[in-house]
C-alpha cells in the first residue's frame, strides 16, 4: 500500500460558532481503490405491491399511521429506495460488524 501524500491543507472557521475545522486537499494512491468511479446500468427490480396486510403489519411494527395518502406515498418511496440495495454487488465482501453481535 502506498502511503498518503498530503499536498496542502487549510483551516476553515465557522463564523459565530466558535468552531473551526482543518480540511485536507490530498490524494491517495491505493491500487485497490479506483481512481474514478465506475458503474454499470442494472435492471431495476419490480416494485413490490403494497397490500393492506403489509401496511397493517408495518403500522404495528413502527407505531406509525399509514392510513392516509401521504403515509402511503412515504412508505412507497422508502420501499423503492431500499429496493435499490438489491442491485449492489456484494460478492466477496466480508460482512461488517453489527451492534447486535458480541
Amino acid at each position: 500500500m502506498t502511503p498518503l501524500k498530503l499536498h496542502s491543507n487549510f483551516l476553515v472557521s465557522f463564523e459565530g460558532t466558535g468552531t473551526s475545522a482543518l480540511f485536507f486537499n490530498w490524494s491517495v494512491i491505493i491500487p485497490e481503490v479506483p481512481q474514478s468511479p465506475s458503474w454499470q446500468p442494472v435492471e431495476v427490480r419490480e416494485f413490490p405491491e403494497v397490500t393492506m396486510e403489509m401496511i397493517d403489519h408495518l403500522e404495528r411494527l413502527a407505531l406509525v399511521d399509514f392510513r392516509n395518502q401521504e403515509g402511503i406515498e412515504r412508505l412507497a418511496d422508502a420501499i423503492q429506495f431500499a429496493n435499490q440495495l438489491h442491485a449492489v454487488d456484494t460478492e466477496g465482501v466480508e460482512p461488517m460488524d453489527s451492534v447486535l453481535e458480541d
